[in-house]
């Protein structure tokens, strides 16, 4: 009888046709597991490595923001603007 059947595989269920149903497809993987397996991992990140680079950003951006322009280089920037004229168009 059907709920023999089911008794002997530890399932529950009243109709045969269900009963072998999920005794044939018990190591079928189920759509969770075929997706899960279809998803690739990222590839590992060194995070040492990449603490080091900010580290490196960081002090590259502080050097950035200590650079000093000399008196004469303004005076020659503020001229130019005034022109309308910058040194590095074509005439």
């Amino acid at each position: 009888t059907p709920s023999e059947v089911a008794s002997m595989y530890s399932m529950g269920g009243s109709d045969i046709d269900e009963i072998i149903f999920r005794v044939m497809n018990k190591n079928a993987p189920s759509g969770f597991e075929n997706v899960k397996n279809s998803v690739k991992l990222p590839p590992q990140r060194n995070l040492l490595e990449e603490q080091e680079n900010i580290a490196l950003l960081r002090k590259y951006h502080m050097s950035l923001q200590n650079i000093s322009i000399s008196e004469d280089m303004k005076k020659l920037i503020i001229q130019q603007s005034k022109k309308g004229k910058n040194k590095w168009d074509s005439a």
